[in-house]
């Protein structure tokens, strides 16, 4: 327990101290299961449409026929499967947690949301540079990852439906769902475990040991940033321009490898510079909001052992495990 609600609580009985512990945890496992359900529905709805999908013969054969087609599927299913559970839980929470979810205001000052948006983007690609060592070290042991397969095209069409289902899109679904129906709600048991929690189940819904770690690292900064400006769409922005660059590297890529490989170098070097530097002035001459400690009487082990194990978020992510297994080979040590 923070110190500054010592007062708030010391005149409880013990016996009291235990039933309000109680009820803080079992508010907090109905958030917990709420996520869980969230990320067993979108691997659920995903899974069961694509087998549909396959299922139909004409439907399938025009799949790996049309140009256009794919890229329609692919929205319908990341539509069907990320935003419909993520609305559903959004209309069901307490009236309490849906005020609290709301954070879609302006941030609070342009500058500081400019700063925050090259900052976080910075963050992205440190994510990345963890996601690389990560790779590197299981491969050290034997163990190769793969991230499944995404078709790509050098069309200026391709290119543009991959913006809209790689970028735009998840910028703003993923925003809205983690962000917003995750994050926000928990702050109540201070901003760090809401960011942290949120975090993890952003990693969980990228679905592959490949992107788990990136996903975790720009998870903590959007989140951060989310918090620091007030505002959802600082997240939305630095989202939709890391995926951007992804798309852009991609396109790059399929015209000319060395290009590509010095595109990607140049753009690491300009994020990292301008994103220290802007991380810099966020943190010194920027209007912010400070994050808020726990203000509950529940220990961070208790808040963290209390989300993490309920039976929607433990089936979760042993789904997402044999989800990702599919992506793993053991080669053997060389």
């Amino acid at each position: 327990m923070h110190p500054e609600f010592f007062q708030k609580y010391s005149h409880l009985s013990p016996g009291e101290l235990f039933c309000l512990r109680e009820e803080e945890k079992l508010r907090l496992k109905k958030q917990s299961t709420r996520a869980g359900l969230c990320v067993i529905s979108f691997l659920l709805i995903q899974n069961v449409l694509s087998l549909f999908i396959g299922f139909i013969p004409s439907l399938n054969a025009a799949y790996f026929s049309d140009s256009v087609l794919p890229r329609i599927i692919e929205m319908t299913l990341y539509l069907s499967s990320m935003l419909v559970p993520f609305m559903v839980a959004y209309i069901l929470l307490p009236e309490e947690d849906k005020v609290a979810s709301y954070c879609f205001d302006k941030p609070l000052s342009v500058k500081a949301c400019l700063a925050a948006v090259v900052a976080g983007t910075m963050f992205c690609t440190v994510g990345n540079f963890a996601t690389d060592y990560f790779i590197a070290l299981l491969s050290s042991f034997g163990i190769e990852l793969s991230g499944g397969d995404y078709s790509l095209s050098e069309t200026v069409e391709d290119f543009v439906f991959q913006t809209i289902n790689i970028a735009l899109l998840p910028a703003l679904v993923e925003e809205f769902a983690l962000r917003c129906v995750i994050m926000q709600p928990l702050r109540k048991y201070g901003d760090k475990f809401a960011i942290i929690m949120s975090s993890l189940v952003f990693a969980l819904m990228h679905g592959n040991m490949i992107q788990i770690p990136f996903a975790f690292v720009a998870g903590l900064a959007i989140g951060y940033f989310v918090i620091a400006t007030r505002s959802i769409w600082t997240g939305v922005a630095i989202h939709l321009i890391n995926n951007l660059l992804s798309v852009i590297l991609s396109f790059v890529f399929l015209k000319d490898a060395q290009a590509a490989s010095t595109f990607y170098s140049a753009m690491n070097a300009v994020t990292l510079v301008a994103g220290i530097i802007c991380f810099a002035v966020f943190m010194t001459l920027c209007k912010r909001e400070k994050l808020k400690p726990n203000p509950t009487v529940l220990s961070n082990k208790d808040l963290g052992t209390a989300y993490i194990f309920t039976p929607s978020m433990i089936i979760a992510i042993v789904l997402i495990a044999l989800f990702t297994s599919q992506f793993v080979e053991y080669t053997g040590v060389g």
